[in-house]
């Protein structure tokens, strides 16, 4: 969370002049002249909060299951490729399904920027969208759990037998 608050800090003092000439200094979230999606994620206009919701925990039921996959000692892991593995794996999950709601799948990552960015837009980071707030800040850790569940429960292979 403070990683991602400082971050979300030190990229405006970064690119404030450069939000400025977009917007002429008046910070809107949404709209032809709004920014609040730099810091954080919001549904697409016309996705329900239910859609949205599945959407992070699909999204992020994925993530983990393969996570777990491609780590596992008990398969053919990619240890010595898991860096890329795991970023092509995210780049995947956006490509395909994160346009619908910006796929936090990391509720760090939201979290920590949406709170710095009521420095700039008030309370609007956490009431747009009726309160969308919840979904990318609670959904992942029940994306993650399911995610944990199915590979543990359907797809974890019997432990190797020990060699005498």
């Amino acid at each position: 969370f403070l990683g991602a608050f400082a971050a979300a800090a030190t990229l405006y003092g970064i690119f404030k002049d450069q939000f400025d000439v977009f917007d002429g200094g008046n910070r809107q979230l949404m709209g032809p002249q709004g920014t609040g999606g730099i810091w954080c994620t919001y549904a697409k206009p016309g996705n329900g909060k239910f859609f949205s919701a599945f959407s992070e925990i699909v999204n992020t039921a994925i993530l983990l299951f393969i996570i777990f996959s491609i780590g596992d000692d008990r398969l053919t892991p990619a240890k010595h490729h898991l860096p890329i593995a795991i970023g092509l794996l995210v780049f995947a999950i956006g490509t395909c399904t994160g346009w619908v709601t910006g796929y936090a799948i990391n509720p760090a990552r939201d979290f920590g920027p949406r709170v710095f960015s009521t420095i700039l837009y008030g309370s609007d980071p956490f009431t747009f969208g009726g309160h969308y707030f919840w979904v990318p800040l609670t959904m992942p850790f029940v994306g993650a759990c399911l995610g944990i569940f199915v590979y543990q429960f359907f797809i974890l292979p019997e432990p190797k037998p020990k060699k005498d």
